[in-house]
């Protein structure tokens, strides 16, 4: 004889409970330490950027030219970075990662000049605690922001960054939407994406 309707569905609700929480903790993980290699240009106005890291080397840097001439402005060391972005004036050169292992800083905002303006660490917890998404692995990696469409804007005030804003990254529970979702979770998945929102700490 098998298994009652009952036990069928409190075996479903256990597995989507325990899928859902894995996801939330970020309870992948990781077999090998990240140590990949990558490369990022990005322009915008008079300013195009480079990034390169390799990080079986833990070598990373950003470097900055004019568009127009080629004359490079700056090169610095840098977190690994994923994505690269340059406003559109180009006056400012914005760095994501989502790489956690060996990483201490997920964003990074430079001047064109080569100035820092900004640098910190993103973790789950404060994103979660704000009501937004995220995972990350054990020590690899930290899923916050959609790296496909990450829609950087940063707002300024008197010529001030003030606030760095990006598109969150989407619960994959939801592309499709589960079945066994609660509809609380269901009315999520319908909803827009969120954006994370940062404040900057400009002196």
């Amino acid at each position: 004889m098998g298994p009652s309707p009952e036990s069928r569905l409190w075996t479903r609700a256990l597995a989507a409970v325990l899928l859902t929480a894995a996801l939330a903790q970020g309870a992948n993980a990781d077999v090998t330490a990240y140590a990949k290699s990558l490369q990022l240009t990005a322009t915008g106005g008079p300013t195009r950027a480079e990034h390169q890291h390799d990080w079986r080397k833990l070598v990373a840097v950003v470097r900055a030219f004019d568009a127009r001439s080629g004359k490079r402005l700056f090169e610095r060391k840098s977190p690994a970075l994923t994505t690269l972005w340059v406003t559109p004036d180009g006056e400012y050169v914005v760095g994501l990662s989502r790489i956690k292992f060996a990483n201490p800083s997920q964003v990074v905002i430079l001047r064109r000049d080569g100035t820092l303006v900004h640098e910190q660490a993103v973790r789950c917890d404060a994103l979660r605690a704000s009501g937004g998404f995220c995972s990350e692995s054990k020590t690899n990696f930290i899923h916050w922001f959609d790296t496909a469409q990450p829609e950087i804007e940063l707002a300024t005030d008197g010529g001030r960054p003030m606030e760095l804003s990006v598109k969150a990254t989407r619960n994959p529970l939801c592309d499709p939407v589960r079945e066994w979702l609660s509809e609380a979770e269901k009315q999520k998945c319908s909803r827009p994406p969120e954006r994370v929102r940062l404040r900057l700490s400009v002196p």
